[in-house]
């Protein structure tokens, strides 16, 4: 899409636009909203026709914003101290781990960085007899060049400065403000240069008021039709038309439907805009369902950015609350498919396998079977995030959380000589968890829904059965061996010792497990 500020540039290299013109996009561009010596000067080349003085700038070059890593050095919540994340450049930063654990932390300085409309605000540690002023260390590019370090301090001045404004946030208080009428966000408003329109109006205001007072006989020419029609809404209106095709096909391909929403622009006191609604005499709040409307928010923000030139980041803060599993599943393809950076934090473990396995090429089929779908690959970083009894925010590596892992860590126990009791106690309970994460990874996951997995803490072994597609001895296998590593040692007193797994047993049961 074409930027309005290359409207300016236009302007002051065309022949026939008056030097006081070109003067005055020119300076506009280089300074904003001009002071009284500036319009003297433009004044002064009004007055006698001469030629303007101030060089045409360069374009401004796309500008892609990247962040590189976050140190949180002190203060934010119950975070733990120095606990850095390093984020994916080219793709997908993945934070996963259950409610209280930290995550919001980290997001609610994400949030104040690229000055969210509704930020929440960032606490210290309330927990704390002297709580420290919140600190935060930014690492970032522009267009791949590395840029100084950024201080985050959570003061008005580190909130939605240039460039970390670029990036678009999302959760759920932003997908209902997203579908009510509201003027374009300084993300809008920055990326198609309309701030050097409104500026170069003021300025142009400013000169004809100079002009009436201290020169009337020359008030017609100020008319300059290319200044005169020079208009923020032509390019909003631009905007609107490509936002809502990408819109109708978006949400066509999440909902599966035409449900006959319309993105319009309304004026408000001079002002433009935006408002989602239907093609019928209804608002959206009354007609569709709270998944709906989650899923056209998506949708819409999504669309916004597959029709941007730059792609800069956006940050999801857990975007599929109330969304079923089809649903879910198409808006992970859409995410993989974005050129963007992506940053999810989210606490639903099937959503976040989603990608992990995605990404791997491996299928996921619906619900109802007819269908298969694999998603792009992308490169990602995913941490689990975990909390301790004083402080939150711990980051490790997600990919340990998985069977094959579990696994691989009791088999070098297994391995180890000499073999003691404290070594296969050790191996017990990582097989163990390895089982666990077996009926997640072999059952659960490649079904939609997991409504067994959600509904009961203990598994439920007899309602296996009932599921189609699952092989009866990969089900036998699971539950005899969990059975054994249940029992077995299991017990208080000296009945865990009299029957402790042995070496051989363990290592028996690892090799059952491990060729599923």
């Amino acid at each position: 899409m074409i930027y309005t500020q290359n409207k300016l540039l236009n302007i002051s290299k065309q022949p026939v636009i008056p030097g006081w013109a070109k003067e005055l996009c020119c300076r506009t561009l280089n300074k904003g909203v001009l002071g009284d010596d500036d319009i003297q000067e433009v004044f002064n080349i009004f007055t006698s026709n001469s030629a303007p003085t101030t060089p045409v700038p360069a374009e401004s070059p796309k500008q892609t914003l990247r962040i590189l890593s976050m140190m949180h050095e002190k203060g934010v919540n119950a975070l733990k101290d120095n606990s850095e994340l390093v984020f994916c450049e080219e793709g997908m930063t993945i934070l996963y781990g259950q409610n209280a654990t930290g995550k919001s932390g980290y997001f609610r300085v994400l949030e104040h960085l690229a000055g969210g409309r509704l930020a929440s605000p960032v606490l210290q540690n309330i927990y704390a007899e002297h709580p420290e002023s919140p600190l935060c260390k930014i690492r970032y590019s522009i267009n791949d060049v590395p840029q100084p370090e950024y201080t985050w301090d959570n003061t008005d001045a580190a909130k939605g400065q240039a460039p970390f404004n670029k990036i678009a946030v999302f959760n759920s208080k932003y997908a209902e403000h997203l579908l009510k009428q509201h003027s374009p966000d300084t993300y809008i408003v920055d990326m198609y240069g309309m701030p050097s329109i409104n500026q170069f109006k003021q300025n142009f205001d400013k000169i004809m008021d100079k002009v009436a007072e201290a020169s009337p006989d020359r008030w017609d020419d100020l008319s300059v039709p290319e200044l005169i029609n020079l208009s923020c809404e032509a390019a909003m209106i631009g905007y609107l038309q490509a936002l809502r095709s990408q819109l109708a096909n978006n949400i066509n391909r999440l909902l599966g439907k035409n449900i006959g929403i319309v993105v319009d622009l309304v004026q408000n006191d001079d002002t433009p805009e935006l408002v989602i609604k239907l093609d019928k005499p209804y608002t959206v709040e009354s007609i569709l369902s709270e998944g709906e409307q989650k899923a056209i928010a998506l949708a819409l923000i999504i669309s916004d950015a597959e029709i941007r030139e730059e792609k800069n980041p956006i940050i999801f803060d857990d975007p599929v609350n109330s969304l079923d599993n089809k649903i879910i599943c198409k808006f992970v393809d859409m995410v993989m498919e974005l050129d963007n950076q992506i940053i999810i934090f989210s606490h639903n473990f099937w959503f976040v396998e989603l990608f992990m396995n995605s990404n791997s090429s491996t299928v996921f089929k619906s619900i109802d079977r007819r269908s298969q779908r694999t998603s792009s690959k992308k490169h990602i970083i995913a941490y689990r995030v975990t909390a301790s009894t004083s402080k939150r925010g711990f980051l490790t590596d997600y990919k340990k959380e998985c069977a094959q892992s579990y696994l691989e860590r009791a088999k070098s126990y297994i391995d180890t000589e000499p073999f003691s009791d404290d070594l296969a106690d050790e191996a017990k309970t990582l097989l163990r968890k390895a089982v666990e994460f077996l009926v997640d990874e072999k059952i659960f996951l490649n079904l939609v829904p997991c409504k067994y997995r959600i509904a009961h803490p203990d598994i439920q072994w007899k309602k296996f059965s009932e599921l189609k597609n699952i092989p009866d001895d990969t089900i036998e296998t699971l539950k005899s061996q969990y059975a054994i590593l249940s029992d077995r040692g299991s017990h208080i007193g000296m009945a865990a010792i009299e029957d402790r797994l042995e070496h051989d047993e363990l290592e028996q049961i690892y090799n059952k497990l491990v060729v599923l």
